[in-house]
């Protein structure tokens, strides 16, 4: 909590709030009884400081040791951290690890900040490697509900299919994911999860044949193919 407490107030313009865990409370009817108002501690640095830790925390996952975390479809900021455990009678252990990945997403707008930390964990123990694809699946599979539809506009013509020629995201939601519609043009799926990229496509009508999980690795047909029903499409995760 102190962890997440800290990196949200670097979110947060530099503002450190107080911790809350009811948001407001309701009457069996449904109807509210009494809110929660989030609360400011204090200034804990400035403005400038705040917004030159959030570049700095995009860097780590745009180029550095975060790059499992990034979620793609929003620019995503935060820290991986790799830590040994404490033993018993003093001093740290060699071989068991406290991995970590703590991020916010937008990088540029902060909507929701998540603290990934893992207990004992041996072997692969890099926080970037470890806790970092924890991060990324736990706000894909949960958090799009809570960030997305607020403050991220859905593309729809002209966009989507700039999107689909060029193969780069957009500036807003991309369009293999979550726009309403397919486009009639292969976009790139590339570094999106198999399971994302064969539900698009399956609402395009088309057949799809899926080897590996992961994020999609290779496909077929290629970008900008045109995209027919009943096309034959292929996927290869990054793992077996």
């Amino acid at each position: 909590m102190q962890l997440a407490s800290a990196y949200a107030a670097i979110a947060n313009d530099g503002v450190l709030m107080e911790p809350r865990i009811v948001r407001e409370i309701r009457w069996p009817d449904g109807s509210v009884r009494e809110r929660i108002p989030p609360r400011a501690v204090r200034r804990v640095v400035s403005s400038e400081t705040a917004a030159l830790m959030r570049d700095l925390m995009r860097g780590v996952v745009d180029h550095g040791t975060g790059k499992e975390a990034d979620l793609k479809i929003w620019p995503t900021a935060g820290k991986t951290g790799t830590a040994e455990m404490m033993v018993e009678g003093g001093g740290y252990s060699e071989t068991r690890f406290t991995p970590s990945f703590i991020g916010f997403a937008p990088a540029d707008d902060p909507e929701i900040l998540l603290a990934v930390v893992l207990v004992d964990v041996s072997k692969v123990f890099y926080g970037g490697v470890v806790a970092g694809p924890v991060f990324r699946e736990i706000l894909l599979k949960n958090a799009c509900s809570e960030i997305g539809e607020s403050f991220l506009p859905a593309l729809q013509g002209e966009a989507v299919a700039t999107w689909a020629h060029a193969g780069e995201p957009t500036a807003g939601r991309p369009a293999p994911a979550f726009a309403s519609a397919p486009t009639d043009t292969m976009p790139d799926l590339s570094g999106l999860f198999v399971r994302e990229a064969k539900a698009w496509l399956l609402k395009a009508d088309a057949s799809v044949r899926v080897r590996g999980a992961g994020t999609v690795a290779a496909q077929d047909p290629p970008p900008g193919t045109p995209l027919r029903p009943g096309v034959a499409c292929s996927l290869v995760g990054s793992e077996p």
